[in-house]
């Protein structure tokens, strides 16, 4: 099924001298793009000084999908804190997320399908940091 509507996020723009969809969603994402790149930056700084090789902060970036988990895990590691210990404490910091989901359920609700089980689902939920829903819902 196609989806040719700007609204649902879908397709391109209708219209003559209008952006894909894809151009426009860009522009909405360079600040958060730009917060990113300095965190990033300082992640990885503090991991290297840590003694930890730079090629494990893009690893952890991909793996563990966890901002302020990743500078919660330099820390336990350098003070040789387990796996296991590390593991529990990564879950209880990001419980956080479950709340952000809880709020935003009602306003899911009201949306249109194809976008409505895209972003009510828990794995999207779950699985976005605070801005990307910044970016994709409160704009």
């Amino acid at each position: 099924m196609a989806h040719s509507k700007v609204e649902c996020g879908w397709g391109r723009g209708g219209g003559k001298g209008r952006s894909p969809v894809f151009l426009q969603a860009f522009r909405y994402s360079i600040p958060v793009l730009m917060g990113y790149a300095a965190s990033g930056a300082a992640f990885g700084l503090l991991l290297v000084d840590a003694g930890y090789p730079a090629w494990l902060a893009p690893v952890m970036g991909v793996v563990m999908y966890a901002g302020a988990g990743q500078y919660i895990a330099v820390g336990l590691f350098a003070a040789g804190t387990g796996l296991f210990e590390a593991f529990l404490v990564q879950i209880i910091v990001n419980a956080r997320h479950l709340a952000y989901g809880f709020t935003m359920l009602e306003r899911f609700r009201r949306m249109r399908l194809p976008m409505r089980p895209l972003r009510c689902s828990p794995r999207w939920r779950s699985g976005s940091t605070a801005k990307t829903r910044d970016v994709l819902c409160w704009r």
